[in-house]
């Protein structure tokens, strides 16, 4: 069911999340693919995400656990054991800081589990865009900019080179609207938007160096806002990491979030075992 205009819901707030990334693995190059160990796998309600040669969280983890079913220790244990096999030796089972999974974390605690930093959730009901002004053009992303948006993510996010051509792959896919900020002729930052029963998943917001502070990504959130709204979306959900209590002010990711509508509802604990810290 669509969620209510205004009204959150941990499940689908989720889902959405775990939908844009199962699809984004699903459309990363086959050569690619093999080349880094990516993988994805859906245990019950969790997704399951590895890239072997890659040691980040963000790519080697498990989400959007106990969302059909009360999340017993069989179904843990299966999520382990699959991070275990596949991801990085940098790995997380992630789960929200709210109460109805006390359990879960009682039970990593009890495995040897370490909370170790996690991820704010955020959402957004559909009212209208803030007003962003910047001097850059923002463009949404078709087939002759897919190698401007690959780029983007990839230097925007350090990574090697060949992530471009996985970032690139989501340009065109259904379900997704990209985004590209230039500076004249040249591609400086990106952001990308997911549509699914009638929520919107914002992500893959990067800047270059050399530009950011001029707006970019304040101007590419309000854009995808905007459209997602016009394509019919009751909601929006992103995700940053969560600054200390008083330094908001040194984290402009947050700090974007915050200032384009959105509230903070929960946050997402990483657990890590001892072996992946």
């Amino acid at each position: 069911m669509p969620i209510a205009n205004a009204i959150w819901n941990l499940s689908q707030l989720e889902s959405i999340e775990r939908d844009a990334w199962l699809d984004m693995f699903a459309a990363a190059p086959v050569d690619f693919a093999k080349a880094v160990g990516l993988s994805s796998a859906q245990i019950g309600s969790a997704a399951v995400f590895a890239i072997r040669a890659v040691p980040l969280v963000q790519f080697n983890h498990a989400h959007a656990l106990g969302l059909d079913a009360p999340l017993d220790e069989t179904a843990l244990d299966a999520v382990v054991q699959e991070l275990r096999t596949r991801a990085s030796p940098v790995w997380a089972v992630q789960v929200p800081d709210t109460p109805e999974f006390a359990n879960a974390r009682g039970w990593l605690a009890a495995q040897k589990f370490s909370a170790a930093g996690g991820w704010a959730k955020f959402w957004r009901p559909s009212d209208p865009a803030p007003l962003a002004t910047t001097t850059l053009e923002i463009c949404e992303a078709g087939p002759d900019r897919a190698a401007d948006f690959g780029r983007m993510v990839q230097e925007g996010f350090g990574a090697p080179p060949p992530f471009a051509g996985w970032s690139a792959a989501l340009v065109g896919r259904p379900g997704w609207r990209i985004y590209v900020a230039y500076d004249g002729a040249t591609p400086v930052a990106c952001g990308a938007l997911f549509l699914k029963h009638g929520l919107g998943w914002l992500g893959l917001g990067a800047t270059l160096p050399s530009h950011r502070g001029r707006g970019a990504q304040g101007a590419i959130l309000a854009q995808r806002i905007a459209d997602a709204i016009t394509a019919g979306a009751l909601g929006l959900v992103t995700e940053t990491g969560r600054p200390p209590p008083g330094e908001e002010g040194k984290h402009p990711s947050y700090r974007n979030i915050l200032r384009s509508g959105f509230e903070d509802v929960y946050l997402r604990l990483n657990y890590r075992p001892a072996e992946a810290l």
